[in-house]
């Protein structure tokens, strides 16, 4: 959720120990897709906003490919 306000604010923002999880890595996806700058600098994430807007395509795998446990 952090990740996401950052990407709204203008400048940039350090999110400090920030969970290793795919999930993050997932968010931080997205929103460099939506024109955020965002990025993982050890246990930190480094965020710069606002997003553009500037979207592109955000493919997103069948689910087929997903481990059992999410489907």
């Amino acid at each position: 959720m952090a990740a996401i306000v950052a990407a709204i604010l203008d400048g940039r923002s350090v999110i400090r120990e920030a969970s290793s999880e795919v999930e993050v890595d997932d968010v931080l996806e997205v929103l460099r897709v939506l024109g955020a700058c965002a990025d993982r600098d050890g246990s930190s994430l480094v965020v710069t906003g606002p997003m553009t807007g500037a979207a592109r395509p955000l493919p997103i795998p069948p689910i087929a490919s997903w481990p059992e446990h999410t489907r």
